[in-house]
């Protein structure tokens, strides 16, 4: 079980809008009943968590004390900020809220509470102090924290409340600047009318990343994205190599894998795995007949499945495990025009902060974004056949044509990380164990997903489905 706390900051007023009321209260020795309301609808309180921060001030409660902390980033932005921060919420989640404050801040306010500090806290404080060096690679490719606030129970460790960044204008998250990108490369493809039979579709391995030639005829094809691809992989390989580089903080330290660990990866990526196929087995009844039997095909490849994750144990591996980013795909990634900003350092809010926080191969994120690039063409194209934009007779090459997209950008960004991280301790040292490590991530990540659409959105649950068919033929 996941110790969870849910925040809901509160304020009993005698008079509120109904629609902000949460309940009415009868307070003791008052006639009139309370009104109990959430006060992020309150303007004046969205003033708090910026003042707190901004004045290192500390609140103190019946069961804890809230403290907010700046840091140099916050002090450098005051110093050159001449407009306003008044505070407008940008969006609302179930895990946060985001406030920002003015044009050059954000505020986090997580909604999911655990004990212990945040990943996203923990791992942006770090590559900030990172980022600031002079001879940093990252500057420009991190959102630094400005500050944060904590709140310290009384005979428990802290929990962090919020996350104080540097705010990102005018920038677009990865995944709608590539569906926006995958929509013109549909449609130019439906009017040119060009047979992709004629063109090579590679398997997206490390041996044809690093050896493989990007043409001339790929970038008429898909065009620029080949390049943006190639600078996220850049990106990543500059991040990952900041996340690896303190020996001395045993909270970032790089670790060596151990036969125990490869033991312990497998035998969490089994018990999930097992998991998953049971609860896809309970769904089938709900599913249409062609899902029945694709689903069906799936739960029958249990075995084969279970033995493509074993390949992790099979072999010594010579990487280095330390901190990742943990969720690494393209809504975690703001494109600017021009480069990257990475954002979101909190991991997947489905797995408890232990584990969150624990060290890993950094070829697990690799693998999450190749497989985000799979999702991305397939969603896309998914959305032209709804729109119409897609004839019958036309599918089959317009699946062939997605698959064509997403096997060169995934080569493009692989070759890039690969060629940007050669001789980086944490990969490891031949390219066959980096070969198994991306198998056992990409397919732990699609059972992840499949267990993710099954309880969030059945109707794509195809998706991973026909993804496993792939990487278990």
């Amino acid at each position: 079980m996941i110790g969870l706390s849910y925040l809901i900051p509160t304020e009993i007023t005698p008079q509120i809008p109904r629609e902000q009321i949460v309940a009415e209260l009868q307070i003791q020795q008052q006639e009139k009943p309370g009104i109990l309301f959430d006060v992020l609808g309150d303007r004046e309180f969205l003033n708090m968590p910026f003042d707190a921060i901004a004045q290192n001030q500390k609140y103190q409660g019946n069961k804890g004390v809230l403290r907010g902390k700046y840091t140099d980033v916050l002090a450098d932005i005051m110093q050159t900020n001449t407009g306003n921060i008044n505070p407008q919420i940008s969006s609302e989640k179930h895990d946060k809220t985001l406030i920002n404050f003015g044009t050059e801040l954000i505020f986090k306010l997580l909604r999911k509470l655990e004990v212990g500090i945040n990943p996203d806290l923990e791992v942006g404080k770090f590559l900030t102090d990172k980022s600031r060096s002079q001879s940093s690679e990252i500057a420009g490719n991190i959102s630094q924290t400005a500050g944060y606030l904590e709140y310290h129970q009384q005979g428990t460790n802290l929990m962090t409340i919020g996350i104080l960044e540097e705010f990102i204008p005018e920038a677009m998250d990865g995944w709608s600047y590539t569906s926006g990108v995958l929509r013109d490369y549909f449609d130019r493809i439906m009017v040119e009318n060009t047979s992709v039979n004629e063109l090579e579709i590679p398997q997206i391995t490390v041996s044809n990343s690093l050896n493989t030639e990007i043409t001339e005829s790929v970038y008429d094809v898909i065009g620029s994205y080949i390049n943006v691809a190639e600078n996220l992989g850049k990106v990543t390989a500059d991040i990952h190599r900041a996340l690896a580089s303190d020996l001395e903080n045993p909270n970032f330290a790089p670790e060596q894998f151990t036969p125990f660990y490869q033991r312990s990866v497998y035998q969490y990526m089994r018990n999930q795995t097992g998991r998953i196929l049971l609860k896809l087995k309970k769904h089938l009844s709900g599913f249409p007949q062609d899902k029945q039997q694709l689903a069906k095909s799936v739960i029958n490849r249990q075995d084969q499945i279970m033995t493509h994750l074993g390949s992790v144990v099979e072999r010594k591996i010579t990487a280095m495990r330390t901190r990742c980013h943990g969720d690494y795909h393209l809504e975690n990634v703001l494109f600017t025009g021009k480069d990257f900003v990475v954002v979101n350092f909190e991991g997947e809010g489905v797995r408890p902060l232990n584990e969150r926080r624990m060290k890993r191969s950094l070829l697990r994120d690799i693998a999450i974004m190749l497989e985000s690039f799979y999702y991305a063409a397939n969603v896309a194209l998914r959305e032209e056949i709804k729109n119409g934009m897609i004839r019958p007779e036309n599918l089959l090459a317009m699946e062939q044509w997605s698959t064509f997209w997403y096997s060169w950008v995934s080569i493009s960004f692989l070759k890039a990380y690969l060629n940007n991280t050669t001789s980086s301790s944490f990969l490891p040292k031949t390219e066959e164990e980096i070969q198994v490590l991306l198998n056992v991530y990409l397919l732990e990540k699609v059972v992840y997903e499949l267990d993710y659409e099954l309880t969030y959105r059945p109707e794509w649950v195809e998706i991973p489905l026909l993804r496993i068919e792939q990487l278990i033929p």
